[in-house]
C-alpha cells in the first residue's frame, strides 16, 4: 500500500509540474511582442556597399564623382554619380576677376547618416600672371530645399603657368546629419579666381584627360568626394 501511495504521489508532481510549464509557456507568449518586420531596424533590409571603411571613425565610405549634362535648348545639369562615365563639360572656367558658384547634388532615395571626414580631390590651377581658389561646402538639403552646412574648407591661392595645374586634397569634417527619403546631398563649389588668364577646376567622372602637376605626378580630371556614413560596429 505504501508503495502504491508513493507511485501516486509521484504521478500527482509530475502533472503538477506539466501543468506549471504549460502555464508558464502560454504567460510568456501572451507576454511578447512580435515586431512586424515593417517596423524592424532598416539594417535587415537594406544592403549598403561600401568602398572603404574607417573602423577607428565607425563610417563607411562611399565614392561619388562630381559630373555634368548638357543637351540641346537646356541648361547644364551638375551632379554627383557613382559611375565614372565622359562628362561634359568637364570643367569649370574662371576668367578675369570673377567668382563662380556650382552645385553637384545627389538625392537619397532610402533614409541614412552622414558624419566624419569627407575627403576631396581635384585638379585646378590659377593660370598664368592669374589665381585661383577652390572652397568646398557640403550641405544637407531638406524637401523645402533649405541648406544646412554640415563642413566647408578652402584651398590654398594657386597660381602660376597654364601647364601647371594643382591636384587638390581637402579633409572637411562634417556635422553628423540624418538624411530622410527625398533630402540631398549637396557639394558646392565655389571657384575664385583673380588675372588676366582663364583659370580652371575639372570634374569629368571619367578622368579622360591627364596632367602632369607641381610635383610632377601625373594626375587626373576627375573630382572625387568620398563621403563618411556613420556605422554601427
Amino acid at each position: 500500500m505504501g508503495a502504491y501511495n508513493r507511485r501516486r504521489d509521484v504521478c500527482r508532481r509530475i502533472n503538477e509540474f506539466s501543468k506549471f510549464k504549460r502555464n508558464a509557456i502560454s504567460a510568456f507568449r501572451e507576454s511578447t511582442i512580435v515586431i512586424p518586420r515593417v517596423f524592424r531596424n532598416d539594417r535587415e533590409r537594406t544592403l549598403i556597399n561600401y568602398d572603404w571603411v574607417d573602423l577607428a571613425g565607425g563610417v563607411g565610405y562611399i565614392t561619388y564623382y562630381a559630373g555634368a549634362s548638357t543637351a540641346t535648348g537646356s541648361a547644364i545639369t551638375y551632379f554627383l554619380t557613382r559611375n565614372t562615365f565622359d562628362g561634359q563639360p568637364i570643367n569649370l572656367v574662371g576668367t578675369g576677376t570673377s567668382s563662380t558658384d556650382i552645385n553637384f547634388d545627389i538625392e537619397f532615395q532610402s533614409p541614412t547618416q552622414i558624419g566624419g571626414d569627407a575627403i576631396i580631390n581635384f585638379t585646378q590651377f590659377g593660370g598664368n600672371v592669374s589665381a585661383g581658389t577652390s572652397t568646398i561646402t557640403i550641405y544637407h538639403v531638406d524637401v523645402d530645399n533649405n541648406e544646412t552646412s554640415l563642413g566647408t574648407k578652402t584651398t590654398v591661392t594657386r597660381a602660376g603657368t597654364v601647364t601647371t595645374p594643382y591636384r587638390e586634397c581637402l579633409k572637411i569634417p562634417l556635422t553628423k546629419k540624418h538624411f530622410a527619403i527625398g533630402e540631398i546631398l549637396r557639394v558646392n563649389l565655389i571657384f575664385a579666381h583673380t588675372g588676366g588668364n582663364n583659370g580652371f577646376v575639372y570634374f569629368d567622372p571619367a578622368s579622360g584627360l591627364t596632367k602632369t602637376d607641381n610635383l610632377g605626378r601625373t594626375v587626373g580630371t576627375d573630382f572625387v568626394c568620398d563621403i563618411p556614413f556613420k556605422i554601427d560596429l
